[in-house]
């Protein structure tokens, strides 16, 4: 579990690990590695801008293509970062609504 406070620094795109920000909780769980490489499973617990970023970088471990983080460079210069279960009740017709969706084949050869 990662608990700390995520703040938006004025005139910067990072957010930074402040006890003077937004209180914000990540669950995660270490699935695979390989490499030196982890895939990750994800929990949020709150919803604060770049909370996944901010919160993996901190732990000294930032996505892989997150040049803004911290993270590797990748061949196609982007976040190695996908959803691929998405859930939540719909605020104008309280229905739970769920997705899912495959890792993509750049994510899956990690795991």
């Amino acid at each position: 579990m990662i608990e700390a406070p995520i703040l938006r620094v004025p005139d910067q795109a990072a957010r930074v690990i402040d006890e003077a920000g937004q209180p914000a909780r990540t669950e995660y769980w270490v699935l695979a590695e390989q490499n030196g490489y982890s895939l990750v499973k994800l929990r949020l617990h709150s919803g604060r801008t770049h909370q996944i970023r901010v919160h993996l970088s901190s732990l000294g471990h930032p996505l892989v293509g997150d040049h803004l983080y911290g993270g590797e460079p990748t061949a196609d210069n982007h976040q190695l970062l996908q959803a691929v279960e998405l859930a939540f009740t719909d605020p104008f017709t309280l229905q739970r609504r769920e997705f899912k969706a495959p890792l993509l084949p750049e994510i899956e050869k990690f795991s």
